[in-house]
């Protein structure tokens, strides 16, 4: 096996001559597997292909239509069942990419991709320099466009994610460090964040 390895596909609801069983068949191995990304398409015939030249586009078109519903339904229910079941207070390493559409300059939100490729996002605030231990020393600094970031997933909608920045990492540092190691960084980063408050208070 491969830990938190992340799998997608391609389905295509539709295809000449799928039959309902078949298309059973489609839905059962998505609910077996639990697709963590998938891409998911009416089937609709292309010039110069192989089902163009040797086959016929038999299924009628609203069979394709309820059948690719389905297929949505079921990949949007198991994601979200799944994310809710594993992702929620997890720490995983995001790569930067930008700014989310509903990002403001009240409320500035950047967005990422996990490291098994999930969407997230995150309020753009600074975060630590690196993960928080009994030995370093650590500032907070700002997050750019590019930066590898360890973030706790706070919030799971459908196939997307929410969460807060906790430090800046590379790959290299943060598969480095175990699951555990992770959450005690982010018990020190709690403790930080506490007696950076109380410095600003005195302030």
């Amino acid at each position: 096996s491969i830990p938190e390895v992340a799998i997608s596909s391609d389905f295509i609801s539709g295809f000449c001559g799928e039959t309902e069983d078949e298309h059973r068949d489609t839905i059962s191995l998505m609910e077996h597997v639990v697709f963590d990304q998938a891409f998911m398409f009416a089937y609709s015939m292309r010039n110069k292909t192989h089902a163009h030249r040797k086959m016929v586009d038999d299924v009628e078109e609203d069979v394709k239509g309820r059948r690719l519903r389905e297929v949505i339904d079921t990949f949007q229910h198991n994601i979200q069942s799944k994310n809710l079941k594993h992702e929620i207070g997890r720490i995983r390493l995001v790569l930067v990419e930008g700014h989310s559409r509903k990002s403001t300059d009240v409320n500035p939100q950047l967005n990422g991709r996990t490291d098994q490729n999930k969407r997230i996002y995150f309020p753009q605030e600074d975060c630590w320099s690196e993960a928080p231990n009994d030995s370093n020393v650590i500032v907070r600094v700002p997050l750019a466009v590019g930066d590898y970031v360890a973030v706790e997933v706070t919030e799971a909608r459908g196939h997307t994610l929410r969460g807060r920045a906790l430090w800046r990492t590379s790959l290299r540092d943060f598969v480095s460090l175990s699951e555990a190691e992770r959450h005690s960084a982010l018990g020190f980063a709690a403790g930080n964040a506490e007696i950076s408050l109380l410095d600003e208070m005195k302030c």
